[in-house]
């Protein structure tokens, strides 16, 4: 979307508070989960959260004061599950801090939806590369420090998460004049996603590069454009050999695994889950047991467990019509992805592959559940979806 709107130092600086509080956020996650330094993670957390969605709040009322509100459409779908989100947690006694979070993925929508409508995302690129680099950096250093610690074992919860994070962060500095610095900073995410020793990571990260290079280099007429998708491919693999070789072989094993172990239980959590939203009255059913709360009702192995499903969180945490409204919000954003991929969309690999991402981290862990993945996730979801409408294909907008 081609803009003639100058920036002033406001808007210039509440978006670069945006991007460095999601990177916080993902650093503390990993310092909570390693136990590197002894900080008090989670209030770290609440702290930079809550600060996150006031961002949020004035990049969306700053920037409309020259774009003006979108009152119509998928914002306002956004916002009434955001509303029935309020009223479960309100009926079921959810504190006020936890209820704010729990909406955290709608406002990061609704922002990135202002930011990519007024152009902004134009900007910042040396601030997301030195970002991406600082989280990549310690995500591999606290691998390294857990595997010393764990006998060679290098998974740690939270660098899990910090790949959904990192893709929409590399994704968003995607340069189509220097692809070679695009393939070395995707080497880098790539050998990250391997050693994390997280197979939802692996599949979705693989998945939506795969995607976004064939899009963006093997569909093009180039001859160059062919080589640099097959050069992906060919270093993707030579990293998997690597990675499973590091690991004694145990990488490969983990995949072998899935059908024996039920992807770790996924499949009697998701059972449970059912079991425990059917066994649940009319009310709940309608409208939940408010945020996070399948948690505190399956225990098995020993730990409390999350649904591992976005769809069946939504379900038994909100109720099924916040469960509808939320089906039709992908839909829209699906049929989005595919209009901008007929239209030929400079953006229609990367709206491809960040939807591809989004749907399998939905399916087999949590999007919108945790805020340190819905802040970047969601927030390059609206603004892909709000330079990829219809009037706005024809302007051949792209995202650097």
């Amino acid at each position: 979307m081609k803009t003639n709107y100058k920036f002033n130092s406001l808007e210039m600086t509440i978006t670069w508070f945006f991007l460095i509080s999601t990177a916080v956020l993902a650093l503390n996650q990993i310092v909570g989960e390693s136990k590197l330094f002894e900080l008090p993670s989670q209030q770290i957390y609440r702290f930079f959260i809550l600060f996150s969605y006031c961002t949020c709040i004035l990049i969306i009322f700053s920037f409309a004061s020259h774009n003006g509100i979108d009152i119509t459409g998928i914002n306002t779908l956004v916002f009434l599950i955001m509303l029935l989100i309020l009223i479960s947690n309100l009926i079921n006694g959810i504190n006020i801090t936890d209820s704010i979070i729990s909406t955290c993925w709608g406002i990061s929508f609704i922002t990135g939806y202002a930011i990519g409508k007024s152009g902004v995302f134009a900007g910042y690129r040396k601030t997301r590369i030195i970002i991406f680099i600082a989280i990549a950096l310690f995500s591999f250093y606290s691998m390294y420090s857990n595997s010393i610690k764990a006998n060679g074992v290098t998974n740690i919860i939270g660098v899990n998460y910090i790949f959904y994070f990192g893709f929409p962060l590399y994704v968003r500095f995607a340069d189509e004049n220097n692809p070679k610095t695009e393939i070395l900073l995707s080497v880098i995410f790539i050998i990250a996603t391997f050693i994390s020793y997280k197979r939802t990571s692996l599949i979705a990260v693989g998945l939506a590069l795969i995607i976004y290079y064939y899009n963006k280099y093997a569909r093009k007429k180039s001859i160059k454009m062919k080589w640099l998708f097959l050069l992906s491919i060919i270093v993707f693999i030579i990293i998997a050999w690597y990675a499973n070789k590091y690991t004694d072989g145990r990488l490969l094993e983990r995949f072998s695994e899935i059908k024996s172990t039920g992807g770790n239980g996924r499949e009697e959590i998701w059972k449970k889950t059912l079991e425990l939203y059917s066994n649940s009255n009319f009310w709940q059913k309608c409208f939940g047991h408010g945020s996070n709360t399948v948690i505190k009702s399956i225990y098995m192995n020993g730990y409390y467990l999350s649904a591992h499903n976005d769809f069946l969180e939504v379900l038994y945490d909100y109720g099924w019509i916040a469960l509808i409204l939320y089906l039709v919000f992908i839909i829209r954003i699906f049929a989005l992805t595919a209009s901008a991929k007929r239209n030929n969309s400079p953006n229609s690999p990367l709206f491809s592959a960040v939807f591809v991402l989004f749907i399998v981290i939905s399916l087999f862990s949590h999007a919108e559940l945790y805020s340190y993945v819905a802040l970047p996730l969601f927030s390059l979801l609206g603004a892909l979806y709000a330079i990829n409408r219809p009037e706005n294909i024809n302007e051949r907008c792209s995202i650097k």
